[in-house]
């Protein structure tokens, strides 16, 4: 009998590892449909990736350019004018100041710059003496009379050091002012990405808000809120005022009677924008200045160019620290790493998408250093 049932057992034996051998296939069987589906997924998203690819400029600067004016809608629309009409009247704003005056001179641009680098790059190779004039000056005649002749003269180090970097300036300044115009597509696209999200931002902000606090409970929603206010902070600190003085610039150089007042603008917002070369904006108006002297027009031209052009080059350090302080203390580094590395990125308008997702960078990873945070509801 115990023989009898022996091969049963070992029957029964074999039978049970053939069930295991099953359940291990089906098992894998899953797994093999699990990971199908995440190719799947990843595939999906991949294609929503290269569709959105040639938006994604637009994108950006549209959603920047309705942050950064979601005060002044909140304000028209608290006055009882309707969301249609608050999202058309700041498109209008925004094409007034913006897209009209890029449209009027952005085909002129690429020359009037060019033109403008290669005069001052021959001025500076035939740069006149100093005039004498210079010595009657009280207490610093002679040693400005002196800076100058050494600064123009042949073996000046300075003169040596930076004369093989002429041409890669004006090959970046010529790339510039040429993007504007390359940039013209992306930017109607943004007015109109702006457009919706003025028009449409009550529903996105609280969906995104609660998508937000359903992921990660409040602190994660309020990252939110944190995004907006980085996104204001630097756009009005550093582009507002970038704006603020290339518009005053070419202003008082206009009134002054200088040829080049748009091209000379344009340089002054690159410099100023890039945050290293704010102390080069006051080379603008002192050449400026230099021309009407040279011009003969020592009279009132050349005073209120001056005048001008010390009250345009003081607009740094008044409007940034009342902008930008306010709402964040971002390091000067992460402003210019954000426009140089923006501008290599996405071209003209790099110079003011890069500075602000630095922004956003930089205030979420303290916000998450600093700890839990109350969340608004909506940003």
């Amino acid at each position: 009998m115990r023989a009898a049932f022996r091969p049963g057992r070992r029957a029964c034996g074999r039978g049970g590892g053939f069930m295991n051998g099953g359940a291990a296939g089906f098992t894998n069987s899953v797994l093999v449909e699990k990971v199908i589906l995440v190719l799947l997924l990843l595939g999906f998203l991949a294609s929503i990736g290269l569709v959105l690819a040639p938006f994604v400029v637009a994108l950006l600067f549209g959603s920047i350019i309705a942050i950064a004016g979601w005060p002044l809608r909140a304000r028209l629309t608290k006055l009882g004018i309707g969301v249609g009409t608050t999202a058309t009247l700041l498109l209008l704003g925004v094409v007034a100041l913006v897209a009209v005056p890029i449209l009027a001179f952005a085909p002129r641009l690429t020359v009037q710059v060019a033109t403008v680098f290669d005069y001052a790059r021959d001025w500076a190779a035939n740069a006149p003496r100093p005039p004498l004039w210079l010595h009657d000056l009280p207490l610093v005649g002679d040693r400005v009379f002196a800076w100058w002749a050494d600064a123009v003269g042949a073996q000046a180090p300075l003169r040596n050091l930076l004369e093989p970097y002429a041409e890669p300036i004006r090959r970046f300044l010529v790339g510039a002012a040429t993007g504007v115009g390359e940039s013209l597509l992306q930017l109607i696209l943004a007015l109109a990405i702006a457009t919706m999200f003025w028009a449409r931002g009550d529903v996105l902000g609280f969906t995104l808000v609660r998508a937000l606090r359903r992921l990660g409970g409040d602190r994660m929603a309020g990252l939110a809120v944190l995004t907006a206010n980085a996104v204001r902070g630097v756009f009005y600190g550093v582009v507002g005022t970038a704006l603020a003085q290339a518009a005053a610039m070419g202003l008082g150089l206009y009134i002054a009677g200088v040829p080049g007042a748009l091209p000379l603008a344009f340089v002054t917002l690159l410099l100023a924008v890039s945050q290293i070369g704010g102390p080069f904006v006051n080379l603008v108006w002192v050449g400026a200045a230099y021309y009407l002297y040279h011009a003969g027009q020592t009279g009132l031209p050349l005073w209120f160019m001056i005048a001008w052009g010390i009250m345009v080059g003081m607009l740094d350090n008044v409007l940034k620290p009342m902008l930008i302080g306010a709402t964040m203390d971002l390091p000067l580094t992460l402003i210019i790493v954000g426009v140089f590395g923006g501008f290599l990125a996405f071209g003209f308008l790099g110079l003011f998408i890069g500075p602000v997702l630095i922004a956003i960078a930089y205030t979420l990873l303290v916000a998450w250093m600093a700890g839990p945070f109350d969340a608004p509801e909506s940003p």
